[in-house]
């Protein structure tokens, strides 16, 4: 593969020489020749001469120009045109296979019903056109379809006319008032049932609300429906943005590679992401759903109407909707408690992918395949930008400057200098050196000393950043970095300071500050770094017990963890406070659990000082976790007891008490006493919603007895037709810390209810496995990484985009020690030798080998 000519770079960036003003598409749909018409109304915008149009995987019928037959030829990835007129309509007649399309993107069929994925550039292999986020147009699209297998069919915009045809068929029209570019076309045909409901509008305007999804699931839409009229209200309040179209169509479908597609109108969604009740969905997976929902309805604007130039810009609608989604979330539940586990998120994911071969900008500057940077920096750290923005700005500037933002833009393709001109433009601050967070890759180190000076009562706190250098980038230049910082006394008397930091180093000064004084930084994780400050013993202890941040209070006690596991510090002093918080009976239990849990085994792996040895790791943490259930096994038990309840509500109240009863019961069965065992397969037994369900068959899948396999085959038997339920009886089985769970894994893949073409199927399983159970896919054998490379080559051949994701926890490699690093290596080895590897997967496993 010549690397080169499939990179494709920022600084090529090239407007379009032409535009296409109106778009007619007529589908006539059928699951093995589905034929498709193009009508483009197209106007030249520079002197080039060639139009070229990119289509993949298409049979060419005919092209016709201003209704004439026009020479035209057909290359490998597209279609060129010469010496077209600088005004002109194009008609061209394609022919496509939905049902063999495995790859789940373009136009496919999931369990009989058609739907689509455009984002990124997959619009191409639905016809041929300028594929690309910058050509807008409106779209008019005819759907025809037979009435009986077919009966609901949907695209984008308003509903304009509809009606019956010969032997059975009927057909739609549907037109979209705004221009949209062609990754938010969106089509769904099938036998479909729904929910229904409206929405007033802050001006008062109805909007009529549609839940679609197959007739057996329908029952379980109705969260989904409240989820969104709440986030709909929630945006208008908060952000000034009203619906502006009639009609809001949700689609739910099983076969989905992302979580949702925000296209104009007609969200679609996988399943997992829609359907809910409290037999099969768990607490968890209702808060997925409140967040998604919300996520894909924000990008009506910060997407939709505001789109991106280029998909280099990407982040500038992903980042900016994930900030918008985080607050909704902050907003709806406790605050601390969602900050501490989008924190772990972005920690336990996005860190490691800074440290690692596919490090890249918030913007990058250059990609193989785009698929390959939906990623977690441009997502997540992308919101961490944004909220850095506001922090920097203040909230009513930062509202005053997204209004402008909106007004400025609407109806246009921008970047992300656009955004940030915009916050410049309404502040009236420089943000140039700001700007470095979406061109700069690498997580900032920043490094703290303090010196005290009891003569003049002055705390002196010397702060330097460090950016390390990432393949794309050796020298870095200093970022602005809001530090929000607290002086807490140990009277529990907190000053809080707004701290800017602009130079490589700069120091602060603190007057009137008591010698006992503890500093607290980067409260609330104001920004996305990695703070490196020594704190004594005694001061951790103090602030994981008093700080008045909810998330540094967190935040000391993970330090404290991190310290025991690292450094074998006696733990009394830290059990003493588990205890504490344990008999607390006022504190919020959902926060009560995160002040319970330990580090993840991800978030140690980045926290460790030197090469990752994982099985060190993970031996360490199981340690300090049964000495926490040992020492603190009456508390936990009578914690357990005191929490059980009747209410299977989706309430702040009742899931913080479920979480916390589920942590508990995981200590105690950890110790493997019979009792312990009896009281989870009970608690199994007797639940009444999933949530409890699954939290007792988790904490039996890692014990080697009779109830684990017992209630693993009552799970089965309830729940083998129910696919979102059987996903989380995969996902419980990838990740049990039990000797066998890679032989189990591989059974499980040969069994007739699992389908590796399903992508939630694999993400639980294979992903669940090799992304979650470190202890167990870092076996020293390296039979896990083995594993995980024949399944990616496998996936390769029929779903690149499934196959690029499940390579990841391999491509670390030169950060663990030899034993499993060069094991880790060869596993990279043989996927690279793959024959007709595809670009998703040979970008980051030639990076991770250094082959590019």
């Amino acid at each position: 593969m010549n690397t080169e000519k499939n990179i494709t770079f920022l600084r090529d960036y090239q407007p379009s020489a032409f535009s296409i003003e109106h778009v007619y598409l007529t589908f006539d749909l059928d699951p093995e020749k589905t034929r498709v018409k193009s009508e483009l109304q197209i106007k030249r915008l520079s002197p080039q001469q060639d139009l070229f149009l990119q289509g993949e995987q298409l049979e060419l019928v005919s092209v016709r120009m201003n209704d004439k037959t026009v020479e035209y030829i057909k290359e490998p990835h597209g279609l060129r045109v010469s010496n077209v007129p600088d005004t002109f309509s194009l008609e061209i007649i394609t022919e496509i296979c939905p049902k063999e399309n495995t790859a789940l993107t373009g136009l496919y069929i999931s369990n009989h019903i058609f739907c689509t994925q455009c984002e990124a550039e997959y619009f191409r292999k639905i016809t041929y056109y300028l594929d690309r986020p910058d050509v807008m147009a409106l779209f008019t699209v005819k759907i025809i379809a037979d009435k009986r297998e077919y009966p609901v069919l949907l695209s984008n915009g308003n509903r304009i006319e509809s009606g019956d045809l010969e032997n059975g068929r009927h057909y739609v029209v549907w037109q979209d008032p705004h221009k949209k570019p062609c990754y938010l076309f969106a089509l769904v045909a099938g036998d479909l049932s729904y929910i229904t409901d409206q929405f007033v509008t802050m001006s008062g305007k109805n909007v009529a609300l549609y839940i679609y999804s197959e007739k057996q699931n329908i029952d379980r839409c109705a969260f989904a429906m409240s989820a969104l009229k709440r986030c709909m209200r929630w945006d208008e309040k908060t952000y000034g943005r009203e619906y502006d179209l009639d009609i809001f169509n949700i689609v739910a479908v099983n076969d989905f590679i992302f979580g949702a597609m925000e296209n104009k109108s007609l969200n679609i969604f996988n399943a997992k992401y829609i359907l809910a009740n409290e037999k099969t969905a768990t607490d968890q997976d209702y808060a997925d759903i409140d967040t998604v929902v919300a996520h894909e309805y924000f990008h009506n604007w910060s997407g939709d109407r505001v789109t991106c130039r280029d998909w280099f810009q990407l982040s500038l609608k992903e980042g900016f909707t994930i900030f918008r989604e985080q607050s909704y979330d902050e907003d709806q539940h406790s605050a601390v408690v969602h900050r501490i586990r989008k924190v772990q998120d972005l920690r336990n994911a996005q860190f490691a992918e800074d440290a690692g071969p596919m490090a890249h900008p918030v913007r990058p500057a250059s990609y193989m395949a785009i698929d390959n940077f939906y990623t977690r920096t441009v997502y997540n750290k992308g919101g961490e930008v944004v909220r850095m923005l506001k922090t920097i700005l203040g909230a009513d500037t930062y509202r005053q400057a997204t209004d402008r933002y909106f007004e400025k833009f609407d109806g246009q393709a921008v970047t992300t200098d656009d955004f940030v001109d915009v916050m410049e433009e309404v502040s009236r601050r420089d943000l140039s050196q700001f700007r470095l967070w979406y061109s700069q890759a690498g997580t900032p180190r920043v490094h703290v000393t303090r010196d005290y000076d009891h003569e003049k009562r002055q705390l002196t706190l010397t702060i330097e950043q460090h950016i390390p250098s990432t393949p794309d980038m050796a020298d870095k230049q200093p970022m602005m970095i809001p530090i929000t910082t607290a002086l807490i006394q140990k009277t529990g008397e907190t000053n809080t300071y707004p701290v800017l930091l602009e130079k490589q180093q700069q120091v602060f000064f603190f007057n009137n500050v008591d010698a006992d004084t503890v500093p607290s930084l980067n409260r609330h994780f104001s920004a996305p770094i990695k703070l490196d400050m020594t704190y004594t013993e005694e001061e951790l202890l103090f602030l994981f017990q008093q700080d008045t941040d909810g998330f540094n209070r967190w935040e000391a006690g993970q330090r404290l963890a991190c310290n025991i596991i690292f450094d074998d510090i006696p733990p009394k002093s830290y059990l003493d406070i588990l205890s504490t918080i344990l008999h607390n009976e006022d504190m919020d239990h959902s926060f009560q659990t995160e002040l319970l849990s330990l580090p993840s085994e991800k978030y140690l792996h980045e926290e460790n000082r030197g090469m990752i040895n994982p099985l060190d790791i993970s031996s360490r943490r199981r340690q300090l976790f049964l000495n926490i259930a040992r020492e603190l096994e009456p508390i936990l038990l009578n914690k357990y007891l005191a929490l059980s309840s009747p209410d299977h509500a989706y309430s702040p109240l009742a899931m913080g008490r479920r979480r916390l009863r589920a942590l508990c019961l995981s200590y105690l069965v950890a110790l493997e006493k019979p009792d312990y065992m009896a009281l989870a397969f009970q608690q199994f037994q007797s639940a009444k919603n999933m949530t409890d369900s699954v939290a007792a068959l988790t904490a039996l899948s890692h014990t080697d007895t009779l109830e684990r396999v017992e209630a693993l085959a009552k799970f089965y038997d309830d729940w083998q037709h129910e696919p979102l339920a059987m996903n989380k009886w995969f996902a419980i089985q990838a990740q049990s810390t039990l000797t066998s769970t890679l032989n189990s894994v591989q059974r499980l893949m040969q069994q007739p209810f699992f389908n590796l073409k399903n992508p939630n199927n694999v993400y639980a399983l294979i992903g669940g496995f090799c992304g979650q159970n470190s202890r167990h896919f870092h076996e020293i054998s390296g039979n896990g990484y083995q594993f995980c490379a024949d399944c990616v080559i496998t996936l390769d051949s029929f779903n690149p985009m499934v196959a690029a994701r499940m390579v990841e926890p391999l491509l670390g490699w030169r950060r663990f020690v030899p034993s499993h690093g060069e094991l880790m290596q060869k596993a990279l080895i043989k996927i690279l030798q793959k024959n007709d590897l595809s670009k998703n997967v040979y970008e980051p496993v030639s990076k991770a080998l250094g082959e590019q």
